[in-house]
């Protein structure tokens, strides 16, 4: 029976428009007050969540920026966290910068983000205008990267890195597929950094024990490379028909797609 269900953002619990559905909600919350567990699993940071934990208050947990950290938000507690030190991002911004790329580099730590100015009012250059308005709300303008990694020394969640066009992505990917630290996407562009071994699956296995539910009592829902490890790991996996095929073999269930209200529809076919 699955007690806890673990819902991913973007491409799946929002449409392609980053809409929220009313019915999406609505069954969340009517499952939530039967006695289900729900959590958001994203790539995202808590500024960036706002918007939708502000709509879907009945979810009360999150793991967030690919599985660094767990936050129980009823009791603003953090459940567990697997941080990147400084050391490594500046490992990686000198190691991405060498190959002489065009990139919006970020920081997501303290509950933001934080990019280069010239980057937050360019997002076009980055092939990101479809979320230019959710970038200028959630960023942390800094003047100059390079400098802000060099000074800051405290802890971060996670990088990312917006490049021009995805191809630019996969070739540095392609160059820095060894590199010693998680790799992962969400977006056309960008590329995540995390600390190796850190994942959505390692959030749902802490928030599991910390609510006393076996893992064979979750389901994961989501619908990208960020997403593989949990639905690999969950009691029961639903891919999004909007995911990749590659994505879709891991599912034990194909959902509608996210502008279909895939969401919803899997929780009625699969929790009794």
């Amino acid at each position: 029976m699955v007690k806890l269900v673990a819902m991913d953002i973007d491409g799946t619990l929002l449409d392609s428009n980053k809409n929220l559905s009313e019915e999406n909600k609505k069954t969340v919350k009517e499952y939530e007050e039967r006695g289900i567990k729900f959590t958001f699993s994203t790539g995202r940071i808590d500024n960036e969540l706002e918007e939708v934990s502000s709509k879907m208050p009945y979810v009360k947990y999150g793991i967030m920026c690919n599985g660094a950290y767990v936050i129980d938000f009823e009791n603003n507690k953090m459940l567990y966290s697997d941080l990147l030190d400084m050391s490594d991002v500046r490992y990686i911004y000198d190691t991405v910068k060498a190959m002489d790329m065009d990139m919006m580099f970020e920081l997501q730590a303290d509950g933001v983000i934080y990019s280069e100015r010239r980057c937050i009012e360019d997002t076009k250059r980055y092939n990101a205008y479809h979320i230019d308005e959710f970038i200028k709300k959630t960023r942390v303008p800094v003047e100059n990267i390079g400098e802000y990694i060099a000074s800051r020394d405290k802890p971060v969640a996670k990088v990312n890195i917006f490049f021009p066009t995805a191809e630019i992505r996969d070739e540095v990917v392609e160059k820095i597929k060894d590199i010693n630290y998680d790799l992962s996407y969400s977006e056309g562009t960008n590329l995540e950094f995390n600390v190796k071994g850190t994942t959505k699956a390692k959030g749902l296995v802490a928030l599991a024990e910390y609510l006393g539910i076996s893992i064979e009592e979750t389901m994961a829902i989501g619908d990208n490379l960020n997403d593989v490890d949990i639905l690999k790991n969950a009691g029961v996996s639903v891919v999004m028909d909007n995911a990749r095929d590659e994505i879709k073999k891991l599912g034990d269930f194909i959902t509608l797609s996210n502008d279909e209200n895939g969401v919803a529809y899997a929780i009625k076919k699969l929790i009794k």
